[in-house]
């Protein structure tokens, strides 16, 4: 791995001050070299204290990180600030790691390509599980033909999230803030994962992910947030297959991601941890597990060896992250959200959900939890289908459908 050189990183709590710790703990030769902006928050002091420990220079804003003498900039910020930053950085002539996704809409990813191709730097998504070992071997053994032609992939996921979750800043599940769209919901936050993995493991080469054509789509909420809280997506794409996606924080118990790529002489799988399988005849014929965390050393080590003056590329880029963001954005445009009645999810403590994660507030902190959701989520994957095409789902709406050939700007999400 090069040498590191100055970096910066926007924020030193929540997961910037995560970010950090791992920084310091993959690429050990960082420390001391990482500056990082912070509040004059009270709350930030525990944060503060943290990083500083950890090596690193703390300011107190933007503009002085900005004016700092660096080469590369990290951007785990909110999902509306990120071409503000990236751009700004660019135009200073520094390499990018910005958080996931890329932007609320293709129109900010588009720009935001136009000035990294300006500015000659590589500008890198942190779609970890892109980078990752088993990741990288899933799709070297699609591209070799190992499961023969891609017939359709799908994941299901189920990942409870409380109260705190969403009053923990002002734009989780929000629609938009300060006239930017964010579209915050599990597809286009906490489980982007999943849908920038199924795009770029069913792509036609080694970098580029699966273009989508045509997007049907179902949005719930069980909460009072702006935006979704469940998310129900099929995708026809220009490779020819189909991709399925099933994610909700409204649910009781966490379960999965479970990821298939289904082809014509095989499946390749993922099951909740990191492992992926090459399985013929229901039979596991070779697997490859890179280890929880392991992700995020070969991310690191590519925004280093360009800042070294090495390759730009990296295994999630800006056009990789476009794919998703086409998803994301068709979704909002065909579907309305759908407020699920009441009578079909109750408030659950989380101490009662999973007593072995203790926070703070258990006993009072509640996750909305939708009655049988878990099960409809795995209905759904398992017969490939969306929740109104189950017979005996109360809570649904009919999906919408929106084409996305030649996308090429948000017209904004459909009217409730």
């Amino acid at each position: 791995m090069s040498e590191p050189k100055r970096i910066g990183i926007i924020g030193a709590g929540g997961w910037a001050g995560a970010l950090i710790n791992l920084f310091n703990e993959h690429v050990p030769k960082a420390r001391g070299r990482i500056t990082v902006v912070s509040t004059s928050r009270p709350e930030q002091t525990a944060a503060d204290e943290n990083v500083k420990a950890q090596g690193a220079t703390v300011v107190g804003s933007a503009d002085e990180l900005f004016a700092a003498d660096l080469d590369g900039v990290i951007v785990p910020t909110s999902i509306d600030t990120h071409e503000v930053y990236t751009a700004r950085a660019l135009e200073l002539g520094w390499h990018v790691l910005c958080e996931k996704p890329a932007a609320g809409t293709v129109d900010e990813i588009d720009r935001m390509i136009a000035a990294r191709d300006k500015a000659g730097r590589a500008v890198g998504i942190a779609f970890q599980d892109t980078f990752s070992a088993s990741i990288q071997w899933a799709k070297q053994q699609i591209l070799g033909g190992a499961i023969g032609k891609v017939k359709r992939a799908k994941v299901w996921a189920c990942w409870p999230r409380s109260d705190s979750y969403y009053q923990r800043n002002s734009w989780a599940g929000a629609l938009e803030r300060d006239g930017r769209w964010i579209l915050d919901s599990p597809a286009n936050n906490a489980m982007g994962h999943q849908v920038n993995i199924l795009s770029y493991l069913t792509g036609p080469d080694a970098t580029t992910s699966n273009a989508p054509t045509q997007v049907e789509a179902e949005l719930y909420r069980a909460r009072e947030i702006d935006y979704a809280d469940t998310c129900a997506f099929r995708v026809a794409t220009e490779a020819g297959c189909s991709l399925l996606y099933m994610l909700s924080h409204a649910c009781r118990r966490g379960s999965g991601p479970f990821i298939e790529i289904e082809g014509e002489q095989g499946t390749i799988r993922r099951s909740e941890g990191t492992q992926c399988e090459l399985i013929r005849d229901g039979a596991v014929i070779e697997a490859v597990d890179n280890g929880p965390g392991a992700a995020h050393g070969p991310m690191y080590g590519q925004f280093l060896d360009a800042m070294n003056g090495g390759s730009h590329h990296m295994d999630c880029e800006l056009e990789n992250a476009r794919t998703m963001t086409t998803i994301i954005n068709g979704a909002a445009e065909a579907s309305s959200v759908h407020t699920i009645d009441k009578a079909h999810w109750e408030r659950v403590p989380w101490s009662v959900m999973d007593p072995n994660m203790p926070i703070d507030n258990a006993d009072t902190d509640c996750a909305h939890a939708v009655t049988g959701m878990e099960e409809t989520m795995q209905r759904c994957y398992d017969a490939f289908v969306l929740p109104s095409e189950c017979d005996d789902v109360a809570w649904v709406q009919a999906a919408g459908t929106c084409d996305v050939r030649g996308y090429k700007r948000f017209g904004g999400p459909k009217a409730s």
